[in-house]
């Protein structure tokens, strides 16, 4: 755990995404203190509330929240009837935001404002531990990847961003039947009941899923100790206290949206 104290954040909706305002500040290992919470429904907000053994703003707006000068971040878990309106209010507050919640539907990303650049879209497949490892692998035995084909029951533009990522290239834009990177790498992506992608690089292929990855036939042993929203939260919560730290951003998922309407 960081000697660094821990940066005060807001969480809008309680829980959601399968996380709860608490467990966030367990994920963080310390480094994020939820002080101050929205909810559309009040009372779950009020009953958190009541649950912490420390101070915690309860607002009846995400607007308001907003306008509280001590947050260095928030981190949308259920947006509730404002759905991404909700982190671009907070974002033109000044306030940077991680996107936890359930995608909002596509044309909701193509906005414009001061506060763009402050939201985080929470792209939890490029964190996963199976991608960390791919992408290992890539860059020390399998080379440079020359086609990735996916299959996804989500959104197809998710499933691209991350070929994309795997890749190693940003998405230009679609040739035909396939997605193109700007280093000329062809991605495929296709609506499936399960979420799995081939990848064939200059030495090898590999075989992955988000809980399992293949590379030449060989099943590669996962490190299963950090969680993909618990590495994105830790970039996250970097960025906002200001480092220089890449994190996906608002530009990527439109790319993605484009390549794959």
């Amino acid at each position: 755990m960081s000697d660094a104290p821990a940066l005060p954040i807001g969480v809008v909706g309680v829980s959601g995404g399968g996380l709860t305002a608490g467990g966030l500040e367990t994920l963080s290992g310390g480094r994020a203190m939820v002080a101050a919470v929205y909810d559309a429904v009040r009372v779950r907000a009020e009953k958190l509330e009541r649950e912490t053994d420390r101070p915690m703003r309860v607002f009846r707006s995400v607007t308001k929240m907003a306008e509280h000068s001590g947050l260095r971040g928030a981190v949308i878990l259920d947006s509730g009837w404002g759905g991404l309106w909700s982190a671009r209010a907070l974002c033109e507050g000044g306030l940077p935001v991680l996107w936890l919640a359930d995608w909002p539907g596509e044309p909701a990303w193509d906005f414009r404002g001061a506060g763009r650049d402050l939201l985080v879209p929470g792209l939890r497949l490029r964190y996963e531990p199976s991608t960390l490892r791919l992408r290992e692998r890539i860059a020390t035995d399998l080379g440079a990847v020359d086609s990735v084909q996916v299959t996804t029951p989500g959104p197809l533009w998710e499933a691209a961003d991350w070929a994309a990522w795997v890749a190693g290239s940003p998405v230009r834009g679609r040739d035909e039947e396939e997605i193109v990177t700007r280093s000329g790498v062809g991605l495929r992506v296709d609506a499936g009941e399960a979420l799995s992608a081939a990848i064939v690089c200059d030495h090898g292929e590999a075989e992955w899923t988000p809980g399992s990855l293949v590379v030449n036939g060989e099943a590669v042993t996962l490190d299963e100790e950090r969680s993909s929203v618990g590495l994105l939260l830790s970039l996250f919560l970097r960025r906002a206290a200001g480092g220089l730290v890449p994190v996906p951003s608002v530009d990527e998922v439109l790319a993605a949206v484009a390549a794959t309407a």
